[in-house]
């Protein structure tokens, strides 16, 4: 059966080189017709290559470029030329691109997407990245989409769920500030009749004084880390542990309003990992403050919820677990698409989980339900060489 292109070149010899019903064709004018119309292919494609309003552009397994078209290179202020050889993502201050390159060569499905934020030119920007791997595991396509400005309107909509939330939190948090305070103004007065008392009561109660303002100092920067912008924040080496304490401080006074007992399995031992702290502190408040209003309802006697570190051999895991009874399979993916929620209209915008899934995925790690408890479990993990 012809081709599309056999029918092409059959019209135009047709057209030009049939006379009286009969072809006058040699053989080198065949091949000059043939080289025309996969030269004008090859064109058209290019065309479309260069035009189409996505990044696109083909490595190789040392993860430098091969190719790649006119919109990446129009977006870095280069040359299609000036990549060839480079290693992936040059043009930026990190090591995203590179990253997600590396790991989709690693990957046995031969394909990835991930969302990743970088700079260009001192511009921000956010791509929607989908890779695959080409010619017999030897090349990787990779495609971006730029959803800067759909992100623009997510992290509005985010920091406006922030803002509910600690308004949410704000009776709780004076209480907490209230009531060291009043320790605070007690040890004080205490200290002012010292002409009579011993050294040790007057630093007793100095010390009192401190370890008290110490933690209405925790409490208020917990909040403002809370409600932070943290997408520029570098990595550092920290302990999850701590970071699990400081955001159940944040929702203590949520916790306590719903009488709900909080038991941190595995105390002693450090876990420590290379992160984003403020990013990964607003996933742990943001599941602390999930389990809270899931299990607000139960009886006072079995509200608990349990988080446990440990590692396996590939990933160190943080299990947030509650009394509540599992999430329905049939809602299990769409709880973490942006604004899909399961509360009550005015509760929650349905960004907490989608942004949860995000920050761990920049991570090089993940979210997900563990369908094996018998109670509710979200299992983040965390990558060892991360």
């Amino acid at each position: 059966m012809a081709t599309d292109d056999d029918k092409k070149i059959f019209t135009y010899i047709k057209d030009n080189f049939c006379k009286n019903g009969n072809v006058s064709l040699t053989l080198d004018e065949l091949d000059s017709i043939q080289e025309k119309f996969q030269t004008e292919d090859l064109h058209f494609y290019k065309n479309i290559f260069d035009e189409v309003p996505c990044t696109i552009s083909v490595v190789n397994r040392d993860l430098e470029y091969i190719k790649v078209n006119q919109t990446l290179a129009n977006l870095c202020h280069l040359e299609t030329t000036d990549f060839i050889g480079k290693e992936v993502g040059f043009f930026t201050n990190n090591k995203y691109f590179y990253n997600f390159v590396h790991k989709l060569f690693k990957s046995d499905a031969g394909k990835l997407s991930q969302e990743i934020s970088t700079t260009f030119n001192d511009e921000k920007k956010v791509f929607w990245v989908s890779g695959n791997i080409i010619n017999g595991h030897k090349e990787a396509l990779l495609i971006g989409v730029d959803i800067t400005g759909i992100k623009q309107l997510e992290d509005q909509a985010e920091f406006n769920e922030k803002l509910t939330a600690l308004g949410e939190m704000v009776a709780g948090i004076i209480h907490d500030i209230k009531n060291p305070l009043t320790v605070i103004m007690a040890s004080s007065k205490s200290l002012k009749r010292s002409d009579n008392q011993s050294v040790e009561k007057i630093l007793k109660f100095s010390e009192r004084i401190t370890n008290t303002s110490n933690r209405i100092l925790k409490i208020v920067n917990s909040v403002k880390v809370f409600v932070r912008n943290a997408e520029d924040d570098p990595f550092v080496k920290s302990d999850l542990k701590d970071l699990i304490e400081e955001a159940s401080d944040v929702c203590n006074s949520k916790i306590h309003k719903n009488n709900i007992e909080v038991i941190i399995m595995n105390p002693e031992k450090s876990f420590s990992t290379s992160m984003n702290t403020t990013k990964i502190f607003q996933v742990f408040v943001n599941l602390f403050s999930n389990s809270c209003d899931a299990i607000s309802d139960f009886s006072n006697s079995d509200k608990r919820a349990w988080i446990s570190l440990e590692f396996d051999q590939e990933n160190l895991i943080v299990k947030f677990r509650d009394c509540g009874k599992g999430i329905p399979e049939s809602v299990q993916e769409s709880i973490f698409k942006a604004f899909f929620t399961t509360k009550s209209v005015g509760v929650g915008s349905g960004l907490g989980l989608s942004n949860c899934r995000r920050i761990m995925k920049e991570h090089g790690g993940d979210i997900v339900i563990d369908n094996d408890d018998e109670n509710t479990c979200f299992v983040i993990q965390f990558s060892k060489n991360e």
